[in-house]
């Protein structure tokens, strides 16, 4: 019973661990917003209409969904990382790091506040909760319910229009501010290296549904566009399958669960072999039972009731062979006592005004003496019946 107590608490362990872990995903999943669109390309890539834009803009662009994948491309001058990331490995956010430090262009979505965000942390990139009761106003004054924020682009004069609705603010040290108002900073920029970090509180502007409205697709243009044709690399873990994620995220704890269900399997299969027969039925006897009770009562320290037992039992027998041994006063009891059972002054004292015992050797000498009388009682027993 203790080790299926200590597997259950295993179990229920791995579980939580495991749900901990699929959160930020799952979160990601359900407040996604996706348009049925006739087109499964469309439906399964929410960054289509955005690598089209970059491709007939004369650049190139290409999803993965593994954080391994980034790297093994030879052509990259730009990195799209949305929100939903989920666990990222040191060593690839020091690879990312060191990327933007020989001059790459990382832009990086803010994961929600209230949620860790270990590839910001890297860049001391702070995140708080937005003014609520000035965005709760601005919204209110919009019949569309829609949030336009003015952002630019350092190095260039044009502002653009981009649909944010903010949840968090963002803070950095040495950052140059793309866009705030009352209620929050909406991008900032900064430099490491011969590169630089864009940080946006929100992506969402450019997902198929989003990137024609507004200046949603000349602001994007205009962020990464360069001398050059950019290259951009968006990594999508929010595209990963549930499974996919796991094994990529998640392996070290499906491994351990695996292995804790086989020992847990090897530990509850019967075993073949001999049939083990069975054990011979307990018939214990009367007595035993006694004694069992009496070291139950001993245990409990009820010393005393034992005790009392005992003295009712003797004066019981004594009773069945002196009828009236309780009308007899007290020197006569006492005299009876020293004739027929041979006992000194001191047990008659003992035994006529008992003591409850509360020590050992108390209990000890009141049981001995109560046992002296029961056996004087069997002698004159064995006399008086002639055996």
């Amino acid at each position: 019973m203790t080790r299926i107590v200590i597997w259950s608490v295993v179990a229920a362990l791995v579980v939580a661990v495991l749900a901990w872990l699929a959160f930020p995903y799952l979160f990601e999943q359900r407040t996604r917003t996706v348009t049925l669109l006739p087109s499964k390309e469309v439906l399964q890539n929410p960054y289509l209409a955005t690598q089209r834009l970059l491709v007939n803009m004369g650049g190139s662009a290409q999803r993965l969904q593994a954080p391994y994948q980034v790297f093994k491309t030879e052509r990259m001058n730009v990195l799209l990382i949305p929100a939903g990331r989920g666990s990222l490995s040191q060593a690839w956010m020091q690879q990312v790091r060191s990327w933007v430090q020989a001059g790459g262009h990382a832009v990086i979505e803010s994961e929600f506040y209230s949620f860790p965000d270990p590839l910001l942390d890297t860049w001391n990139v702070e995140r708080t909760e937005v003014n609520r009761a000035a965005r709760s106003e601005v919204l209110k004054n919009n019949q569309n319910r829609e949030y336009l924020v003015q952002v630019r682009v350092p190095d260039r004069e044009d502002t653009y229009r981009l649909n944010l609705v903010p949840y968090l603010s963002l803070a950095a040290p040495r950052a140059q501010i793309l866009s705030q108002d009352e209620v929050a900073v909406h991008a900032l920029q900064f430099q490491d290296g011969l590169g630089k970090i864009t940080v946006i509180s929100q992506m969402r502007f450019l997902t198929n549904d989003s990137i024609g409205s507004f200046d949603h697709a000349e602001f994007f243009w205009s962020l990464v566009g360069t001398q050059s044709a950019p290259q951009v690399i968006i990594l999508d873990l929010q595209a990963l399958s549930l499974t996919d994620w796991l094994m990529h995220h998640a392996w070290p704890v499906l491994l351990t669960l695996g292995t804790l269900i086989m020992f847990w399997l090897w530990s509850v299969l019967p075993r073949f072999g001999p049939v083990a027969p069975d054990p011979p039925a307990e018939n214990r006897r009367f007595h035993e039972h006694l004694l069992a009770s009496a070291r139950l009562l001993w245990q409990a320290g009820l010393t005393a009731a034992l005790s009392d037992y005992a003295r009712q039992a003797t004066l019981h027998l004594i009773r069945r062979q002196q009828p009236f041994f309780t009308d007899l006063s007290r020197s006569q009891q006492a005299e009876l006592l020293r004739q027929r059972y041979s006992l000194s002054e001191a047990q008659i004292h003992d035994f006529l005004q008992p003591i409850m015992p509360k020590r050992q050797q108390e209990f000890i000498r009141s049981i001995r003496l109560y046992r002296q009388i029961q056996l004087r009682a069997q002698q004159h027993t064995f006399t008086n019946t002639g055996h």
